[in-house]
């Protein structure tokens, strides 16, 4: 596992993280910090086994690189988050992802961070504090 804790800035409350399912260590690693470098708070797993007891996310990210996630995997994931947003990162040719559209949103690789992010901002519902995508506009 591969925690960071951010909080928001304002009131000190924490803020809900971003949980990353991604097999190989080197995709985690290389995803959690660049969405860390966007500002969010991301815990990095294995597998959805590793997922601890009482944990609360803002969003879960599949990458299915090195590994298939059946539609008992999705469904267990609802199950325990209810409505926590799923978003996964999926090979065009894996044809074990067509029933996923029910329970996530699909971004096939090659997925850019700026991809990945936009995705994350149209997902998540804005946090308290946090400036529309145009910025505070002066007078």
């Amino acid at each position: 596992m591969i925690r960071a804790n951010s909080w928001d800035g304002m009131g000190g409350e924490r803020r809900h993280p971003i949980l990353l399912i991604a097999r190989e260590w080197r995709e985690r690693t290389l995803i959690r910090a660049q969405l860390m470098e966007e500002g969010y708070e991301v815990e990095g797993y294995e597998g959805p086994e590793d997922l601890p007891e009482g944990i609360r996310p803002s969003l879960i990210i599949l990458n299915t690189y090195g590994q298939r996630f059946s539609e008992e995997t999705f469904i267990e994931l609802k199950e325990r988050f209810g409505k926590v947003p799923v978003l996964v990162i999926g090979d065009i040719t894996d044809r074990s992802l067509h029933y996923i559209g029910k329970y996530a949103t699909t971004l096939f690789r090659p997925v850019s961070i700026e991809e990945l992010c936009k995705e994350i901002r149209r997902l998540l519902p804005k946090m308290p504090g946090q400036q529309g995508q145009q910025g505070a506009q002066g007078p």
